[in-house]
């Protein structure tokens, strides 16, 4: 994979950024994607305004914007911990351009990584697994062939593997771990330090984030365009998505 088909991220949990932060990612580390923990250890990062402080101004930013919300223990327990992540995202939900499960907690049953992931998609997201080679291997309880399987298919991989003490990792790529064959992102640093703040470095599958992005927009424009082919209306609906450069 070429350097053109790659995007720069950044997430952050406890971090208060300010729009001129988000400017100098952007400007002078070419960083394009923000996502902020919204869900943690029962509790919200920093509280619930500060999170959704830093989301609102990474959309301002222009930056592609994801909440990532840690989840563990058994199914029952995966629309609990999406509901708590999703709070301090409010009405910013549809504009996000994923949602990131975090898998990173205690062990945990792949039953409740799976009904996370549905959940999301019930509330018409789209899921991304983010979990170290590590915890799949060892803290993943309950695996089978076939709920690997299903759980590959139900979302795509942010894979989480970095250098000694969270130093960035030499080798920055997009291959796949476990089941997956291939990933949308890498987590390649867990501890940098830039412009007074304290940030993890990722980088993400151009085509994948910018999917997200023609998702989002559709939504920002409040265009129900279902609805629209329902009616039969396909000269509105060809208009429509001509106008938002999902065809020429």
């Amino acid at each position: 994979m070429s350097s053109s088909d790659i995007i720069q991220g950044i997430d952050a949990s406890y971090a208060t950024f300010a729009p001129h932060i988000f400017e100098q990612f952007k400007l002078e580390r070419n960083c394009k994607v923000f996502v902020q923990d919204t869900w943690t250890g029962n509790a919200w990062p920093g509280g619930k305004e500060h999170c959704a402080r830093n989301l609102a101004m990474s959309l301002g930013a222009g930056f592609y914007t994801a909440p990532y919300i840690n989840i563990w223990g058994a199914r029952s327990h995966a629309r609990y911990h999406i509901d708590r992540g999703r709070e301090p995202v409010g009405d910013m939900w549809p504009l996000m351009n994923y949602i990131e499960i975090d898998v990173e907690t205690d062990s945990v049953d792949i039953n409740c990584i799976i009904e996370a992931a549905r959940y999301v998609i019930e509330l018409h997201q789209r899921p991304v697994i983010y979990i170290s080679p590590d915890f799949w291997n060892n803290h993943v309880q309950g695996r089978t062939e076939s709920l690997d399987r299903e759980l590959v298919r139900l979302a795509p991989l942010l894979k989480a593997s970095w250098g000694p003490n969270g130093t960035p990792s030499s080798d920055p790529n997009l291959r796949g771990m476990g089941p997956w064959a291939s990933a949308m992102g890498h987590q390649y640093s867990g501890s940098y330090s830039a412009y007074g703040v304290d940030v993890d470095l990722n980088i993400f599958d151009r085509r994948y984030i910018e999917e997200g992005a023609m998702l989002a927009n559709i939504l920002r424009m409040n265009i129900d365009l279902a609805q629209v082919a329902l009616r039969g209306d396909y000269q509105l609906l060809v208009a429509k998505l001509k106008y938002l450069g999902v065809i020429r």
